[in-house]
């Protein structure tokens, strides 16, 4: 009996050091999944963010793409008005110059037109006897449009040294 009694004591400690051991190892287990529950969990929330932090990216990804379209959109119209008023700048230009030779003309014909009557009033003094009153008469008339011409040139002129040059002008007339 006391064998057996041994023999169950010894095969109850040896049962009770492999209940130990399996609660032990069950126990490591249990902490061991909670790990990984908790790694996977971790995993999980990091994989979550980043598709958000993804997802955000993407986002400004197609706003800044929208923009630069914008952008693209709006350097073009600019080049046209760019166009357009370079077009009409040089359509002015053009204008002016055909003004600026056409005053020119003007000024020459009545340059001219003032000393052709200038010349034709001292001819017609020195040609005329002193006591003719018919004479005097075409004199004054002379001496009127002579007068006015000379207002009307000199007016002119005034307005010429007055107004801007353009550049073209300014070397044109430096050439001269």
């Amino acid at each position: 009996m006391e064998l057996i009694k041994d023999q169950y004591q010894k095969k109850n400690y040896e049962q009770s050091l492999s209940i130990q051991r399996f609660v032990c190892e069950m126990t490591n287990l249990q902490k061991e999944m909670q790990m990984l529950a908790k790694s996977q969990y971790d995993a999980s929330v990091r994989n979550k963010q980043q598709e958000l932090h993804l997802e955000a990216e993407r986002k400004i990804r197609q706003e800044l793409e929208n923009r630069c379209q914008e952008l693209e959109e709006t350097v073009r119209h600019l080049k046209k008005c760019k166009e357009a008023t370079e077009n009409t700048l040089k359509e002015a230009s053009v204008e002016s110059e055909q003004i600026t030779a056409n005053l020119e003309e003007a000024h020459r014909w009545f340059k001219h037109r003032f000393d052709g009557l200038q010349l034709e009033l001292t001819k017609n003094r020195l040609q005329r006897p002193s006591g003719e009153d018919r004479w005097q008469e075409e004199d004054q008339d002379v001496k009127h449009d002579v007068m006015s011409n000379q207002s009307v040139l000199h007016r002119w002129e005034k307005k010429q040294n007055l107004r801007p040059m353009p550049k073209k002008y300014h070397s044109e007339v430096q050439r001269k």
